[in-house]
């Protein structure tokens, strides 16, 4: 990839959810950090489209957004679109992931077909048990904390990994059964809904 070794980070923090995938995100931010990376964090009142679009077109080479979605875009902290179908040019040769509910349904292939070099995304609603909030992070967090360590992996080694990260929970909440098979339930859901999109063969260096 041709631009800096910088990461865009878009996270509001909005309602119960939120303040849940805003520490998620964190974890995220932390780290690229550890290994060298500048992180431009649009958290909360940075969450905004004019500041993100600023951030994507100076630089940056991987973009995050941890939040609320629909299929064809990403809310910001004031609930107005900070990604949208107008603004997915903005995406070209970026590495996107993003923690939204269905916007791998119309806003990701738009981020595709605009250049984008890969999308990450879920097509589905991502449920969220709270009582098992610490799981599901690690289950959506674990593709990324992986890339990090190994920016040579290619996405989609990335999202096997994911998968088997949710696999493993998957297996461990059925095995106690009872209101766990539940939550299992809920993890295969958010499994079946991620998405890859774009070159598969994608690195981060």
């Amino acid at each position: 990839m041709g631009k800096d070794k910088t990461v865009i980070l878009v996270r509001t923090r909005q309602d119960e959810q939120t303040v849940f995938s805003y520490d998620w995100a964190e974890a995220i931010k932390q780290a690229f950090l550890e290994q060298g990376w500048m992180v431009q964090d649009c958290s909360e009142a940075k969450a905004l489209r004019a500041k993100v679009e600023k951030s994507l077109t100076e630089s940056g080479t991987v973009f995050m957004f941890y939040g609320h979605g629909l299929p064809d875009r990403l809310i910001g902290q004031n609930n107005q679109p900070v990604c949208d179908l107008s603004n997915s040019s903005l995406f070209k040769d970026y590495a996107v992931y993003v923690m939204a509910c269905h916007s791998a349904k119309i806003l990701g292939p738009a981020m595709i077909k605009d250049g984008a070099s890969c999308y990450f995304g879920y097509a589905d609603e991502i449920m969220i048990d709270f009582q098992h909030s610490d799981d599901i992070g690690i289950c959506i967090n674990s593709g990324l904390l992986e890339w990090i360590k190994n920016p040579q992996f290619s996405a989609v080694q990335i999202r096997h990994i994911i998968f088997a990260k949710y696999n493993q929970w998957i297996d461990f909440h059925s095995d106690i059964g009872g209101q766990h098979a539940l939550f299992a339930a809920d993890l295969r859901h958010n499994r079946d809904a991620l998405k890859l999109l774009g070159n598969t063969q994608t690195s981060l260096i």
